[in-house]
């Protein structure tokens, strides 16, 4: 590995590393102390419902979300929780990132217009800064193989770069060797 390669490597594992503490944080927060968050999150919910989401999806946020606040502010504080793990961690960076991008998806379909109806559009772009800069990152994460450094994702990794280098070597088994036909 070239040494700008490695460098870039051990910034992605910096980067995944410290995301994965904020959305830990996070989530640790809403499932371990889950009657303080249930109220303010019954609250965004309403909030969200009068105005900023996005036109299909507050029928779902109206009918579903604020029939059950703890079922989804539990399950936003375990999405959180599990995000904030897998990264940390670097253990099925792929996979928790999918989730990350579609939990932020969610967050972004909720909150699309915060700045409110007649606002320029650069005020709803920079409502949802946070939201895409996320996004990204975790697209980057889950693209880059970002747990391959300084994670558990190592092991997969570096086991599957070994069959990898064995198949390459030798692609044919001895007994698939390819018959030659002589011709007469």
């Amino acid at each position: 590995m070239a040494y700008s390669e490695k460098r870039t490597q051990q910034t992605l594992a910096i980067m995944r590393i410290a995301m994965g503490l904020m959305f830990l944080a996070s989530g640790w927060y809403k499932v371990f102390t889950p009657q303080s968050y249930w109220q303010s999150f019954l609250d965004q919910v309403q909030t969200w419902v009068r105005g900023p989401a996005v036109d299909f999806y507050q029928p779902f946020l109206l009918n579903v979300v604020i029939d059950h606040p703890r079922v989804f502010a539990s399950l936003v504080g375990m999405t959180e929780l599990f995000v904030g793990i897998g990264l940390l961690l670097g253990l099925a960076v792929r996979p928790v990132a999918l989730v990350g991008m579609l939990y932020l998806l969610n967050l972004m379909c909720a909150t699309v217009f915060t700045p409110g109806p007649h606002a320029p559009l650069g005020a709803y772009v920079g409502a949802q800064v946070e939201h895409f800069a996320t996004f990204f990152l975790l697209a980057i994460f889950a693209i880059a193989h970002a747990g391959e450094t300084w994670g558990l994702g190592a092991f997969y990794h570096h086991r599957r770069g070994l069959s990898l280098e064995k198949t390459e070597a030798n692609p044919l088994k001895p007994s698939e060797t390819p018959v030659t036909q002589s011709r007469s």
